[in-house]
């Protein structure tokens, strides 16, 4: 079944890839954790994939969600005014019931949620929380649950992916305040707070058809970066050739200016990723020198490049203004300063350098060539752009095969 992204670098390469689409999943936590966060980082990454969403929201008025979500360098407000995004309060479905409080009128918003994601073509959902919807529904209990269960269920014939968030109970045995929640959801995440040793820790307590680790995996919330699972960079886990890539977001020194990137954006489009060990040494100025010279090749093969070092944004932008050949370069120079994207791809070295490392990702985010030299060596743009030459024909031409040495314009092989 296709897989799509969390948007949060770490999780798909602890969830082989990713999670299966058009199915419900449960984000379950105290308060604090990071849900509300979570919901955000999951539309966001799909709307820059170009997928639609509805978000539902009880805990936050949509101000504060569009606020909150721009403290993380996400704007929904351009999503919002293209009817890409819709964001819908389930206060204007409550109504106070004398004698007995808040009284939630489920049926409709359910309804006008179903209608909402039919208007917009949403792909993903996040409806935050089950536990509002429990505590204050007009209807009984019983048919709460029902709509719940029905809403989770239909998330094959809606056409979407939906994020449920919930509470998580006092009751360590309890993943959410309704127990019928765990069981008709695809997948249940918990995030939780280690208080003694100040930690943030996710764990994957349930996710049909993927084979997930019960480890507790250390993760980070940080403004312009959202959720980051750190525990990948403890594990030293790597990409591997014909798997899905690491996604990231980075810092990089691009058109005279400090840019965010995301490996989002480059979706559709073939990536190729040039680890260096720094700026100011000897052997990296002539390969990047090498690729600026070339970029043009690059990019009629239809192929970003992106160089990435430990090295900060200020030292890409001084090496620019003093190396004639630096200077050469228009492709963005990405800062990785605390290696976690390095680690991500495991070429962070045991001394805590970057290697000489390379990957080509295709269109679909997929690792399809690597190489990775000692520091002393350096690589080849021409066999570089051999390789992306014959990785991008064998895509397009699935029945055959290029053989050694083979170049644009030579006969492959049949298969």
């Amino acid at each position: 079944m296709p897989k799509i992204s969390w948007g949060i670098a770490g999780l798909n390469e602890i969830m082989e890839g990713g999670l299966e689409e058009n199915k419900a999943y449960l984000i379950s936590g105290a308060s604090g954790v990071g849900k509300t966060v979570f919901c955000m980082q999951f539309l966001y990454a799909g709307l820059k994939a170009g997928e639609n969403a509805v978000y539902v929201t009880i805990s936050e008025k949509p101000k504060d969600i569009i606020d909150d979500a721009k403290s993380f360098g996400w704007d929904l407000t351009e999503y919002i005014g293209s009817n890409k995004l819709y964001i819908l309060d389930m206060n204007s479905y409550t109504t106070i019931d004398v004698g007995k409080g808040e009284a939630l009128n489920i049926r409709r918003m359910m309804a006008d949620l179903t209608d909402y994601i039919h208007k917009v073509s949403a792909k993903r959902v996040a409806i935050e929380s089950i536990d509002y919807i429990a505590l204050n529904a007009a209807e009984s209990e019983a048919n709460a649950e029902e709509y719940l269960r029905e809403m989770a269920l239909s998330a094959t014939n809606l056409g979407c992916t939906i994020l449920f968030t919930s509470v998580l109970p006092s009751t360590a045995r309890e993943l959410s305040i309704y127990s019928m929640a765990e069981r008709v959801m695809e997948g249940v995440i918990v995030l939780d707070i280690d208080e003694k040793n100040n930690k943030r820790l996710l764990s994957i307590r349930k996710m049909r058809k993927t084979g997930v680790s019960l480890s507790k995996y250390e993760y980070s919330i940080s403004a312009g970066t959202g959720i980051l699972i750190e525990q990948i960079k403890k594990e030293g886990r790597t990409v591997r050739v014909g798997k899905k890539a690491p996604e990231f977001l980075i810092e990089a020194y691009y058109n005279n200016e400090s840019v965010r990137l995301s490996s989002l954006d480059y979706r559709g489009k073939w990536l190729v990723l040039v680890f260096y060990p720094g700026d100011f040494t000897f052997v990296c100025p002539t390969e990047l020198y090498g690729i600026a010279e070339r970029y043009e090749a690059f990019k009629s093969l239809g192929a970003e490049v992106i160089s990435i070092s430990m090295n900060t944004t200020a030292s890409h932008k001084t090496w620019r203004e003093t190396s004639p050949q630096i200077a050469t370069i228009r492709y963005p120079m990405g800062s990785d300063q605390d290696g976690e994207i390095c680690s991500a791809f495991g070429v962070l070295t045991e001394e805590g350098t970057t290697s000489r490392a390379t990957f080509i990702i295709d269109p679909e985010g997929n690792v399809v060539a690597e190489e990775i030299n000692e520091d002393s060596v350096g690589r080849s743009t021409e066999e570089l752009l051999r390789k992306l030459a014959a990785a991008k024909y064998v895509k397009e031409h699935p029945n055959e095969v290029c053989p050694e040495g083979w170049k644009s314009g030579e006969p492959a092989l049949k298969t």
